[in-house]
């Protein structure tokens, strides 16, 4: 969490925890059965190709045998030169001049 004050007169207090060590869920714990999409980008319908390796994934499992909504952008080759310029971990700011230019979205060139 990151907190800014633009009035030093104010005092914050942080929130009240609402995790603990025992109820929070990981990221691995929450997406960790999602089928790669390095290779495959998969369908709006689809199938989970690994079992669930927790108690979230089996809850958010429940009454279905399908896999919605995780499928890859289909990019263009030129979009995949454009990012592959990109160094790990990088930005749109590492880009070499005019390049990537054509997106607003900067994000777009960030990996």
């Amino acid at each position: 969490m990151f907190v800014g004050l633009k009035n030093s007169k104010i005092k914050f207090e942080f929130p009240k925890p609402t995790h603990t060590s025992e109820n929070y869920v990981t990221c691995e714990e929450a997406i960790g059965d999602l089928p790669s999409r390095e290779n495959k980008q998969g369908e709006e319908v689809d199938s989970y190709t690994n079992g669930p390796i927790s108690d979230y994934q089996r809850g958010m499992r429940k009454n279905t045998n399908n896999l919605y909504n995780h499928v890859a952008t289909n990019h263009t080759q030129k979009v995949k030169d454009v990012i592959s310029l990109v160094p790990e971990g990088g930005n749109h700011k590492d880009l070499p001049k005019g390049v990537g230019t054509s997106r607003r979205f900067n994000e777009a060139w960030t990996r």
